[in-house]
Order: C-alpha cells, then structure tokens, then sequence
C-alpha cells in the first residue's frame, strides 16, 4: 500500500480531461451532454472536463478515473498479497463507488454516466484478464451487484419521457408548509412546545397535555403532512416495528430498513418520480420505488452456462452464494439465500 499510495498514481494516470471514448452520436440517442439540471464540472455540464495540474488525485473522483485507480490498485494487491495463490481461500472486495458519484450529480441518463460505464466495463476487463493469468481462469468467481440505484433527473423523465416529475425544493417547498402545520398543530393544542421536531419527531408529551393520546395525535399529524403536496404516505414507529399485516403501500420495505433504536417517530413516502433536494441540480435516491432499489446482481466464472432468473433475489444473496462456492457454511440467521441457480 505505501509503494501504490508514493507511485503518484493520478498525475501519471490521470489524463489533462476525461474525454468521451465512444462517437458522439452515441451519447447523443440518450439526451443532451449540455442540460441545466446537472451539476456542473467547474463550468460546463458537457465534455471534456478538464483536471488541473498538480490536483488530480483530488479531482478524480467522480470521473472514470476515481475507479481505475481502485482496480489497479486490486491488482497490485493481488500481486503483493499473493492472493488466490497461496492455496487458501480469498475474498477480494472493491466498490466502484463513481457510478454513486455520477448518478448524484449529472443522473443516469448522462453523457457522463454512458462513458464512465463504457470505461469501468473495460477496467474490470483488464482485472479479469489479469487474474486469468495470475491466479488461472478456473481458480476465481466474481459477484457483481449494487447498494442502491438511483432516480432519474426529474426533469430529464419531465421533458424526454413524458413522466410527471418533479424537484422538490426543501428551502421553499416543504419546510415553509411543515413550520405552518406546527403552529397550526400548536394552536389546536393550545401548546406553547413545537409538536413537530425537528428530523421527523413528534412531541407526543404534549400532545398527552392537550387530551389527545398517540393515535390521536398521529393523526393530525398524517392529515397535515398528506396536504403537502411531495407526501403520500406516512409510516409511524408503531406501524414499522411490528409484523402486523397492513395494506400500506411498501410498509414491508420500510418495515425492514427502520432500526427501533435510533429510529425517527415517523417516515414518509415521496410521490413516484419526484425528489427532495436543496439544489436545483443533481437527484437522489431513498425511495423503495423500483427506480431506487431495482440493482444487478450477477455472477461469472470460467466456463459459466450463461442464465437468466426471472425471479425476485437480493443482494444479500451475494454472500452466502459465494460463500457455498467456497465450501463455507452460512450462519441461520444471515439475511440472504445460496441462489440454487447460480451454485448447487
């Protein structure tokens, strides 16, 4: 690591702009390379985008350059640590972690998004390449998924597809309508404390000093938060810590991502398309729509039959899957499944 980290990797890596590597027509069938909602590299929101001399390690991050250097420095690790060749079992881990960066800042429908996995299909080429010759083709698997996905730019979905859509101003569409429902809320309850708290929390005690026990309270607290516009649904605590069958929608989801503990008193649902920003540029993820949580998960090794499953997996089957590769056995109370498809 010390060797890599003295190498000066970005300066002699790292090219004066990130050009695109294929014709511009082919960019050009997605959208523009030019578009507003897009965060900006310095200037422009189009190619190239040009690194500064003597600050490319800092400014390689969000480019196809930020995931090069994480797969060469794999391989240098492979080399140095002799993995998969010390007759021992190894896990290599790596996160391309630009794709996150991108989807943030120009969205999935970029310009800069289409090259950036242009460029990392071939980075992950060359890894492969590389363990055929030093480990053996028939002596690794590779897994391939992701965290999450991402939403598109709402108004990328609003003007080329059609798709109602829409940014959400935090500063100017929801806090002014959140701070008037808390003092609407405080003259009901003729209450001298905010009754909404900051980051989603209800003051229930004073609620109880008013008359109004929790379910009572909620549901003011439901009526007034559905009026804003950006809201659909609303999930209280005592909705996501229990297994009790309910008919809202995506309770399951949000039932298995709350931790109780450090858990907020309330969660809510965005509306379908639509984002919750304090920028007018860039999107985000979070939602359980599918945009946000529908992620590959692909395995591949020497000589694999290539197959498709049609059914619902996750993510968290990587792990035990891989594991019964090994031969390793899996604890019970792991979350995911060996995929019976991928490894009997």
């Amino acid at each position: 690591m010390k060797t890599f980290n003295a190498s000066n990797w970005s300066e002699k890596n790292v090219p004066a702009q990130w050009t695109k590597s294929l014709a511009d027509s082919v960019y050009l069938k997605i959208g523009p390379d030019e578009y507003a909602a897009e965060s900006k590299w310095k200037k422009t929101t189009s190619f190239p985008h040009a690194f500064t001399e003597g600050k490319k390690a800092e400014e390689l991050g969000g480019s196809p350059y930020g995931d090069k250097i994480i797969v060469d420095f794999a391989m240098d690790a492979v080399k140095n640590e002799k993995l998969g060749q010390r007759n021992v079992t190894d896990l290599l881990c790596i996160s391309l972690s630009n794709c996150d960066y991108v989807g943030h800042g120009q969205g999935p429908d970029s310009h800069e998004m289409l090259d950036l996995l242009v460029n990392v299909d071939r980075y992950l080429g060359e890894l492969f390449s590389y363990l055929d010759n030093t480990v053996g083709k028939d002596n690794f698997v590779v897994a391939l998924s992701a965290d999450h996905a991402v939403c598109p730019l709402p108004e990328f979905n609003s003007e080329f597809r059609n798709i109602p859509a829409k940014r959400y101003i935090y500063s100017t569409d929801i806090k002014p309508k959140t701070d008037e429902l808390n003092s609407k809320l405080m003259q009901e309850l003729n209450s001298s404390e905010d009754i909404l708290i900051k980051n989603s929390f209800i003051n229930y005690s004073a609620g109880a000093k008013a008359g109004l026990d929790s379910f009572q309270l909620e549901e003011k607290v439901k009526t007034g938060l559905l009026s804003i516009e950006a809201y659909v649904e609303v999930y209280f605590k005592r909705e996501l810590i229990t297994r009790k069958k309910s008919d809202k929608l995506f309770i399951e989801k949000y039932r298995n991502s709350y931790y109780s503990p450090r858990g907020k008193d309330y969660l809510y649902l965005i509306r379908e398309n639509c984002i919750i920003s304090s920028r007018s540029y860039g999107t985000s993820h979070g939602t359980p729509y599918s945009y946000d949580t529908h992620v590959p998960l692909i395995f591949w090794w020497n000589n694999a039959v290539p197959t498709k499953i049609t059914r619902e997996v996750h993510s968290a089957d990587a792990a035990p899957t891989l594991a019964k590769f090994a031969g390793f056995p899996s604890p019970k109370t792991l979350d995911g499944v060996p995929l019976s498809e991928v490894v009997r």
